[in-house]
């Protein structure tokens, strides 16, 4: 087994078994999908191969934690009406798509 050089070093093959690993460090902000073709010769005779497209496809991770601005605690009277605003929490993360979305909870 072996890679093409499209993506040299980003990939390893074990000629004996197939398994491809990871050789280099993975970015999806910067490379999101791998392809690659991965061609299997038989050792006894080169002359006959095979060889099939790969697709890796790298998930972006939630890299950053949501960032809040500094809040001062409340003090309200206790005959505040029920449903009366207390503050409002203003937060974000840095991260990109669902990875970035902020849900707020007590």
């Amino acid at each position: 087994y072996f890679i093409n050089e499209s993506v040299p070093n980003v990939f390893t093959i074990d000629a004996n078994t197939g398994v491809v690993r990871v050789a280099a460090y993975l970015n999806h902000d910067i490379v999101p999908i791998y392809t690659m073709t991965v061609i299997a010769i038989r050792s006894v005779d080169p002359t006959r191969n095979s060889s099939t497209l790969l697709t890796i496809y790298v998930r972006a991770v939630n890299k950053y934690h949501p960032q809040c601005i500094s809040i001062s605690n409340p003090t309200i009277p206790d005959t505040t009406a029920v449903g009366s605003t207390v503050l409002q929490l203003s937060c974000s993360d840095a991260d990109s798509g669902l990875n970035g979305a902020i849900v707020y909870s007590i």
